[in-house]
């Protein structure tokens, strides 16, 4: 005799259970914190490499306005410690300009675009016909790699100069 309506070939579960779709939140939830923190570190160094290439930029514009001035810098009115303390003196130098004003001059621009680094210091020092430019700053974006966080950076540029 045959049971009409039942068919037994039928499973009586359908569907994802409660368990499998809460698995399944959590592994996607784990990979996307992943890639979260991926494009995190990737924001902070790219910020890193911002400061460091704004420091370069900032230490070849000095050499240049040094190697336009020869004078100024035999006669060492570029030799000048730099920060927020000691700020150089507010200077302007218009058609006529002596060394010591167009040093000046340039010192004081050059200042406004050191201040934009947190914690920016400048050293600037005449030796012979060699001029150092060391720019120190705090970099809060670095804190890994072995470096920690508010570590103090420092940049060295030498150039050699020729003095009239």
């Amino acid at each position: 005799m045959f049971l009409t309506g039942v068919n037994p070939i039928v499973s009586k579960q359908s569907g994802y259970s409660l368990i499998e779709v809460l698995v399944t939140v959590v592994v996607l939830a784990v990979g996307l914190l992943g890639v979260a923190g991926v494009q995190a570190l990737g924001l902070r160094t790219a910020n890193v490499a911002l400061d460091h290439n704004r420091v370069t930029v900032l230490a070849t514009d000095m050499a240049e306005r040094i190697r336009a001035n020869p004078i100024g810098f035999r006669d060492d009115h570029y030799s000048v410690t730099m920060d927020e303390a000691n700020p150089p003196p507010a200077a302007t130098c218009s058609e006529a300009c002596t060394p010591e004003t167009r040093a000046g001059s340039d010192l004081a621009g050059w200042y406004d675009r050191l201040m934009e680094l947190d914690q920016a210091s400048a050293v600037i020092e005449p030796n012979a016909s060699v001029a150092q430019i060391t720019i120190n700053w705090v970099d809060p974006g670095i804190g890994f790699g072995g470096q920690n966080a508010d570590e103090a950076q420092s940049f060295v540029y030498q150039t050699r100069l020729r003095t009239p």
